[in-house]
């Protein structure tokens, strides 16, 4: 059935046989009836839903009337057997390349992480397995998702779990034309969960739907996708392969190297950048780059502390000021104090409070 497909839209004389066929003078796409006719051996079944044929978006399936049906192949079905291979444009535009440095590299603590993966990759025997990258360095995890495609020979494509629809059958449609794109082409998936834990539930039946291989940023802290999945921590440089990466960008300062290592966090392209930030806002001299790299790595910190903190706001409102004041210990010896009770216009106000 496919083949017949495939022959009417690249040869216009089997086109023109099947309008023969089903009375037509001009060329014609083959129908379910048609195909029937040509293929006793064909059973109904083939053009079930849940077929192959209808069920990877091979054809399309468009309704002729009278219970017969028109076999359409799918564009990019029929470009992929023209030699143009390309992601179908309606995952394509849920899709972004990671936003990856390539200038950068794994550092050898992150190295053993990525061989960790790889070595738990070859126990599960190519079954259904997702591996959930979390911890602080966003950078680090886009690099080790990198690596992980490369070491595989796949092509990584991200997706964001906000992307991922919610309702059941537009996310099965999803999953089934991500699972046709990756049999036409080798990609990894890698679905940045980061910023949205609310939506698990979506995730979790995503991959399940899925299967095989995927990749998930976690954000700080594992999800448990499923069973299988490999929590897997990504940490930023440690303190000597920080020291290591500051003495190349500051060769002629090795002590302030080790105080920026000891002191501050930094990824391998947070270095290069504050190191580059530092050189634009200071003159030649020595010491104003010190202290333009020191306030620079103290802004980031102060930036991410603030993350750490939510502002409550007050919900109170008609309360007497005198009212918040602390309360006296009247079993105390100590005298009553003033201060407790300023504000209050009289006795009968301490007394409520």
């Amino acid at each position: 059935m496919l083949a017949l497909s495939i022959a009417t839209a690249v040869d216009a004389r089997v086109a023109q046989k099947c309008g023969e066929l089903v009375g037509i003078a001009h060329g014609e796409t083959p129908t379910m009836s048609l195909a029937l006719a040509c293929f006793p051996e064909v059973d109904w079944s083939v053009f079930s839903p849940h077929a192959p044929l209808r069920y990877w978006l091979l054809v399309e399936w468009q309704p002729a009337g009278n219970g017969d049906a028109r076999l359409v192949i799918d564009e990019r079905v029929l470009n992929y057997v023209r030699g143009l291979n390309y992601i179908d444009e309606r995952l394509s535009v849920l899709l972004e390349p990671p936003k990856a440095d390539f200038s950068s590299s794994l550092m050898p603590s992150q190295q053993k992480q990525l061989q960790t993966a790889i070595n738990y990759l070859n126990q599960t025997h190519g079954s259904a397995v997702s591996i959930e990258l979390y911890g602080d360095d966003t950078e680090a995890k886009t690099l080790m998702a990198t690596a992980i495609s490369q070491r595989l020979n796949l092509d990584l494509q991200r997706i964001n779990l906000a992307s991922i629809p919610s309702h059941a059958a537009d996310l099965d449609a999803l999953a089934r034309l991500w699972l046709r794109e990756s049999s036409l082409t080798p990609l990894l998936l890698l679905i940045d969960a980061s910023n949205d834990g609310t939506r698990s539930p979506a995730l979790k039946q995503f991959v399940s739907r899925i299967g095989g291989l995927t990749l998930v940023d976690a954000g700080h802290a594992p999800i448990g996708v499923s069973a299988d999945s490999l929590p897997l921590l990504v940490s930023r440089p440690t303190v000597d392969e920080q020291r290591s990466l500051w003495q190349t960008h500051l060769s002629s300062d090795s002590l302030l190297s080790s105080r920026l290592a000891e002191q501050f966090a930094l990824s391998e392209q947070e270095i290069s950048q504050f190191t580059r930030i530092a050189l634009s806002e200071s003159s030649a001299n020595e010491t104003d780059f010190s202290k333009a790299i020191w306030r620079i790595c103290q802004r980031r910190a102060s930036a991410e502390l603030s993350k750490l903190a939510s502002r409550i706001e007050c919900k109170a409102t008609g309360i007497p000021w005198c009212y918040l004041k602390p309360r006296p210990s009247f079993s105390s010896n100590l005298p009553l104090r003033s201060s407790f009770v300023t504000g209050c216009t009289s006795s009968g106000d301490f007394a409520s409070a």
